[in-house]
């Protein structure tokens, strides 16, 4: 009947002058609700609790669609008498009910959902907790007391008072309340929030054990803050640079433990999303939020405190308390009124402005009129993009004012730093190796007193802050989007070229094959950075003068995914080898490199084995990546004996064992009689590859003999990663093999690896695989507890990780079977678990595995052959 609808509806506007187009835009409004709908639903392992609200929106949607019929039919006279806008009056009346009714439904759905969501992430979290805390007494060792802010103290700070009573008041974290207690403060940007939370840290410093600031804008931001204080702060037992989860759950069980006093402050949060993950199940201690969207300072927070503007009198004592040279003149005062009224009392502004002063030492009473005489921008208009809501014009003479003061080479270092996230930017970015090729603007980072002239001139005006101690720059969003926003096309194609090869220059490339675990704390501080340039990129097709892509930045994006595809706990592969990919096929045919385009296949290949299951999309990629490099002048012997490991793993995960065994020996060839690491490695990549081959057509002794010489492999380079990897899978073969026993010694095993790495590996994806074969050990043994308690686990870790789709249905399928061992007590968490295996396998699209019973064998086609 919908569809015999929607057909009547376009015939019908057909007949109207120029009412299809507005009939196209209407049905696509309502078509964005609808779909939000379906987006919500996916949360739901059981929608009876949104069925209400689902019913109400088709029924509305229905009798909107009859209703416009009536309409067109009834008011035929009133078209031919081109009385037309009658008609528009009535429809816009039937669209404003229509979408007000489905609007508010989907609201509806929208919160349920997210409190779904979050309810699941809790409880997860909390199971993770309590693995945590199988060693209290370990987990009490933090170092107190602990401090970790990212500046030194603002000396120059200035006034509210009221709100820093008011945050006290609501917090009071220096007291044992019994509970814990949270306030989110909330405002436009550059009114000072930030400074406002830093100013109260210091403040409760003495009276606190543990004062703790963690950057919020985005997961990447949020672990590596994690890591500081679990590293650097804290210094807790099994903390380690590479393990920003582990890390983040010790943060998490230690504030949860401990009886210290402690203040956690989550920094520009955009969505509450982000710390549904680390948000303490402690009974004390106190969080502060600060945020530029009022919606977050709801569940779990418990307050909300807006900031505004300074009045104006209290703007202008702050432009007097931050002006080095004053004179305590009437006319100053008055001087300094003016200008707290032309910059309605914005901190940010007020700050650059008095920035800017100081710099020259001149008296405000000279500036005013300097001020003045820039052309009048206050009222216009923005241009499409403009993303700061609210965003108040009288700025726009500040940015005048702040980057023509600027010399050539300090902008241009301006428009580098406006490419990368906003915090945390490592200051050795801008120290190139003297080889690197740089723009003549931006020679300036190859000489140390150029480069240090530019920081300075950037510092001075407030436009870049320098924290000396740990050697990184910040600047507000509003400095980089206002930048990006001024330059021309052509500087702003220069400075993210440059952005981007600095980067290179500091990041691991993906030359050696393998990211070696001593790399990975040198790479890792630069992710948010990769993945920043990557959103400006993508962002910025959507616009007039998109940023053009160059070789630079596909090898960029193709080294970034490399880096975490074994360990991408922030989900970022997918962003950035898709725009990698779609940047190189925008490359002129001459920039074009077929040693690239060979990686940036193979990473895809990865990529459709592990996040999406598409195995046969995995195995075409895999060989059109060799297809490539078996076209090269020059063979790459190693990498091409990887793309046969690649395809021999897409093969057997679609069941064409026979195929796959002819990649493995084709890679064996190439490996075999080298004694090099990198060799090792890859054949011991290999040993793992055949043996999973070799027990899926039940030739358990061969299989078996390839692990133990894969074992020896992975003892000679000395990885814990492929140590453990291999033991789980010997648990899986055992397991096959109807050795209950010498599985559950190898699954003890891999426990004991993992724990033993230096990281706090036992909760890590790899972790979550162990458990998973834990459980199955345990139903083979019949203890349903801990079959139960292994597959929980095994969910959790999985959830945290943001592990596939596939791989968490297939952990809630046995999840299932194990509370399926005791189906009169555990009956109804049976069926959640079984729904929820359910509704995630319904995530992949269909036709993947070519299976939907409820089968083993069903849910084993969901993950890749070397997890099965």
């Amino acid at each position: 009947m919908l569809w015999e609808l929607l057909y009547l509806v376009i015939e019908l506007s057909l007949e109207i002058r120029g009412m299809i187009e507005l009939i196209t835009n209407i049905l696509r409004h309502i078509g964005l609700q609808l779909h939000m709908v379906n987006i919500c639903s996916t949360v739901f392992s059981d929608t009876s609790k949104i069925k209400g609200d689902i019913v109400q929106i088709n029924q509305k949607f229905v009798i909107f669609l009859r209703d416009i019929i009536n309409l067109f039919r009834t008011q035929s006279q009133s078209i031919e008498n081109r009385e037309s806008h009658l008609i528009l009056q009535k429809l816009s009346t039937l669209y404003n009910e229509a979408t007000s009714t489905i609007g508010d439904a989907v609201g509806r759905i929208e919160k349920a959902s997210e409190l779904a969501e979050r309810q699941a992430r809790m409880i997860d979290v909390e199971m993770l907790s309590k693995m945590l805390s199988l060693n209290p007494e370990k987990n009490q060792l933090g170092q107190i007391p602990c401090c970790v802010l990212p500046v030194a103290r603002n000396r120059r700070f200035f006034g509210r008072e009221e709100i820093l009573a008011e945050i006290a008041r609501q917090l009071q974290p220096e007291k044992q309340l019994g509970s814990l207690r949270s306030l989110a403060i909330h405002g436009l940007g550059g009114v000072g929030k930030t400074q406002i939370a830093l100013e109260y840290a210091f403040s409760k410093q003495a009276e606190l054990d543990a004062v703790l600031w963690v950057p919020a804008e985005n997961t990447l931001a949020l672990q590596q803050g994690f890591t500081k204080i679990a590293v650097d702060g804290l210094k807790l037992p099994n903390a380690n640079p590479q393990s920003h989860q582990e890390n983040m759950l010790l943060v998490v069980s230690w504030l949860q433990q401990t009886r210290a006093k402690w203040l956690l402050i989550f920094d520009n949060v955009e969505s509450h999303q982000i710390f549904e993950d680390c948000w303490p199940a402690a009974d004390h201690g106190a969080i502060l939020i600060t945020t530029r969207r009022h919606m977050v300072a709801s569940q779990p927070i418990d307050q909300g405190l807006e900031i505004t503007d300074f009045t104006v009198d209290d703007g202008a004592k702050f432009v007097l308390h931050l002006l080095s040279k004053r004179q305590g003149t009437l006319e100053e005062q008055t001087a300094a009124t003016e200008l707290s009224k032309k910059l309605h009392g914005h901190a940010l502004a007020i700050s650059q402005m008095t920035a800017y002063m100081n710099a020259r030492t001149m008296p405000i009473t000279y500036f005013l009129p300097l001020y003045s005489k820039y052309p009048n921008r206050m009222h216009r208009e923005r241009k499409e993009g403009w993303k700061y809501i609210g965003y108040n014009h009288a700025l726009d003479t500040v940015w005048d004012i702040s980057f023509d003061a600027l010399d050539e080479s300090a902008y241009a270092c301006l428009w580098v730093l406006s490419f990368y996230a906003p915090d945390s930017i490592p200051s050795a970015i801008l120290n190139p190796k003297e080889s690197l090729a740089l723009t003549p603007r931006l020679q300036f980072c190859k000489n140390e007193l150029s480069r240090w002239d530019a920081i300075e001139q950037l510092t001075d005006h407030a436009l870049v802050r320098h924290d000396t101690s740990s050697q990184q720059f910040s600047l507000h969003r509003l400095v980089q989007a206002e930048c990006l926003f001024r330059i021309s096309p052509a500087d702003r194609q220069e400075g993210f070229d440059g952005a981007v090869r600095l980067l290179l220059d500091k990041f691991p490339s993906r030359g050696s094959l393998v990211i070696m675990d001593s790399l990975w704390e040198d790479g890792a501080k630069y992710l948010q950075h990769i993945s920043s340039i990557a959103e400006k990129w993508k962002d910025s097709q959507e616009k007039p003068s998109p940023l053009n892509p160059t070789i630079g930045f596909c090898n960029l994006m193709a080294d970034c995914a490399w880096f975490v595809h074994d360990n991408d706990a922030a989900g970022i592969l997918s962003l950035v080898i898709d725009i990698g990919r779609k940047a190189y096929y925008q490359l002129p045919y001459d920039q074009k490199n077929p040693i690239l385009e060979a990686d940036i296949l193979l990473l895809l290949c990865i990529r459709d084995l592990r996040a999406y299951s598409d195995f046969k999309s995995a195995e075409y990629l895999g060989k059109k990546s060799l297809a490539v490099r078996e076209g090269l002048k020059t063979p790459q012997d190693l990498q091409t004996a990887n793309c046969y490991n690649y395809i021999a793993i897409a093969l057997d995960s679609l069941a064409d064992h026979g195929e796959a065994v002819k990649w493995l020996e084709k890679s064996r060839e190439i490996l075999e009689g080298h004694d090099d690491e990198l060799h090792l490695r890859l054949l011991c990549q290999n040993d793992l590859n055949f043996s999973r081959n070799l027990f899926s057509v039940d030739d358990f002794t061969g299989s078996e003999e390839k692990l133990n010489r894969a074992l020896i492999l992975a003892a000679r380079f000395k990885s814990w990663y492929s140590l453990a990897f291999i033991q789980q899978t010997k648990a899986a073969l055992y397991l096959l093999w109807d050795k209950p026993d010498e599985a559950n010694q190898q699954v003890q095993l891999a426990r004991s690896t993992l724990e033993g790495s230096g990281g706090f590996a036992s909760i890590s994806w790899i972790s979550s695989i162990v458990s998973y074969r834990a459980s199955s050990v345990a139903m083979k043994q019949k203890n349903t507890d801990t079959a139960i308690d292994e597959a929980k686990k095994a969910v959790a870790i999985a959830r945290l990780y943001k592990m596939s789709p596939g791989m968490r249905a297939r952990f809630l399928h046995l999840l299932m079977k194990a509370y399926l061992m005791e189906p009169e007590k555990y009956k109804e968490e049976a069926e959640e678990a079984r729904q929820e295996a359910q509704r995630l396998r319904k995530l992949l699209p269909p036709g993947r595995t070519g299976r939907d019973d409820e089968s083993d064998d069903a849910f084993d086609m969901l993950v890749d052959i070397s997890v099965r």
